[in-house]
C-alpha cells in the first residue's frame, strides 16, 4: 500500500504496553490517495526526520502490545 505522510509525532515516553516499539518511535498519519484519501496510523520503520508529503510504502507487521502479537500497520518512506 502506497500513501502520502500526512502528519507525524515523535513519542519520547514508553507507555505502558508499547515497550516493544522502543524509545523514541515516530507515528505517522498517512492519505491514501488511491483510496479517496482516506488516512491511516502506523509506526515509521528506520530513523530520521519524517517530511509531510513524503511519498511511503507501508506493510502490516506484527507489534506485541501488553503481551500479545497483533497486526499493526509499519511505514518506510520511498525514495
Amino acid at each position: 500500500m502506497r500513501g502520502v505522510i500526512y502528519s507525524w509525532t515523535r513519542t519520547w515516553h514508553p507507555f505502558e504496553g508499547t515497550e516493544a516499539f522502543g524509545s523514541p518511535f515516530v507515528t505517522l498519519s498517512v492519505t491514501l490517495p488511491e483510496a479517496g484519501d482516506i488516512r491511516l496510523m502506523g509506526v515509521l520503520d528506520g530513523e530520521g526526520e519524517p517530511i509531510i508529503g513524503a511519498p511511503v510504502v507501508g506493510h502490516v507487521a506484527e507489534a506485541e502490545v501488553y503481551g500479545r502479537v497483533i497486526p499493526g500497520l509499519r511505514w518506510a518512506v520511498t525514495a
